[in-house]
């Protein structure tokens, strides 16, 4: 089997259709992603045992990555999506790892150690409202509550 580097950008007509409308959504959806992302954060902010980066005018939020302690992140994981937070342990590992790079694969220790650290959380803004954020950060602040200690 050939495993090279590359991309495969063809789309249907029926693809390329849908695309077209939502590019005229993008840039609300990208504020609306933002405003819930930025209202999340200030929320975790007072929260131990999470680290977030402020949202700047160059983001996208499609999702939220929230750096936690590595020896508590698969717990923390584990009791939000029990309360029902979209979220993921990680973003998967470095590209280094997949077999098409393996050729061009150094080494990288901050890599590794940031992805063990990662909870990644889904922006959906098309069901995001005030009520749900609070939900979530209901959660986040449980979660740290039952783990931390």
């Amino acid at each position: 089997m050939l495993r090279m580097i590359g991309q495969n950008y063809r789309m249907t007509e029926i693809t390329a259709a849908i695309a077209r409308e939502q590019v005229k959504k993008g840039r609300e959806i990208i504020r609306q992603r933002n405003f819930w992302a930025r209202l999340l954060i200030n929320n975790l902010e007072i929260t131990p045992g999470y680290q977030v980066k402020p949202v700047t005018k160059t983001n996208a939020c499609y999702v939220l990555p929230i750096r936690v302690d590595a020896s508590v992140r698969d717990q923390m994981v584990k009791g939000l999506q029990e309360r029902g937070v979209p979220v993921r342990a990680g973003y998967g590992g470095p590209l280094y790892n997949l077999p098409a790079f393996k050729p061009y694969a150094r080494e990288c220790p901050n890599c590794e150690r940031i992805e063990k650290e990662l909870i990644i959380m889904q922006m959906y803004s098309h069901f995001l409202d005030e009520e749900i954020i609070d939900q979530i950060t209901e959660a986040f602040i449980g979660v740290s509550d039952a783990v931390i200690r």
